[in-house]
């Protein structure tokens, strides 16, 4: 009796543990008060990526949302472009907000993708001879953590209340995958990735990635899992 007595004790407090470290990673939020916060909430081009919450000033957007609701909250856009996407077999309207450093493409006048500059980058239309520039964003909050221009994700993770361990990652950067309104939703966090080489030359075996030798975040993507 007592050896299933003190099972049961060890089985109670390994759950506890568990709810504990959710409960901190949920709860973990930026003091309102705080000289960061604020300053952060004083900027003109304001995004906040919460979980499934997505925030532009305030104002909420996802996923599936109409051109018309998304200019509802970014304003009018700056250029439209027709794509016809081989691949999917689809027609895509990609519109372009140039202050707001954002690219969002739309099929059926659903809304699919959402690509945020942090860093530089310029959208080009080859056959319009046409290029747009983007400066990126000066800071983002990411998680209840604000991530700044340049900042490398291994800062990041140390005063975020993420680990790499929530994250699928892959050369081109970090995903985190959410079960959104019913549609698993991926956000990507774009950012070169190393791994450790063992051996030289052509035959080398590819290790554990470099998780302490990381690169600055240049943009941040939401998308369908699937698509």
């Amino acid at each position: 009796m007592k050896i299933i007595k003190m099972k049961q004790i060890i089985y109670l407090n390994i759950i506890l543990l568990l709810l504990s470290c959710n409960t901190n990673k949920i709860n973990n939020t930026m003091n309102k008060n705080s000289l960061e916060y604020k300053a952060f909430m004083a900027k003109e081009n304001r995004f906040e990526i919460n979980g499934c919450t997505l925030k532009y000033n305030d104002k909420s957007f996802k996923l599936g949302m109409t051109i018309k609701e998304i200019e509802s909250v970014f304003g009018k856009n700056d250029k439209i472009h027709d794509v016809i996407d081989f691949i999917r077999n689809r027609n895509e309207k990609r519109l372009l907000w140039k202050d707001k450093n954002i690219e969002i493409a739309f099929v059926n006048d659903k809304c699919i993708y959402i690509y945020i500059y942090i860093g530089k980058g310029e959208y080009k239309i080859l056959e319009e001879k046409y290029s747009m520039d983007f400066k990126g964003l000066p800071s983002i909050m990411y998680n209840n953590s604000i991530l700044y221009k340049g900042e490398k994700m291994q800062d990041f993770i140390k005063k975020s209340n993420l680990e790499f361990t929530d994250f699928i990652i892959d050369t081109d950067g970090y995903r985190d995958v959410k079960n959104c309104t019913n549609e698993k939703t991926r956000v990507h966090l774009s950012s070169s990735v190393l791994y450790n080489r063992i051996g030289g030359g052509h035959l080398y075996v590819r290790g554990d990635w470099k998780l302490d030798e990381t690169y600055p975040i240049e943009a941040i993507s939401i998308s369908y899992i699937d698509d």
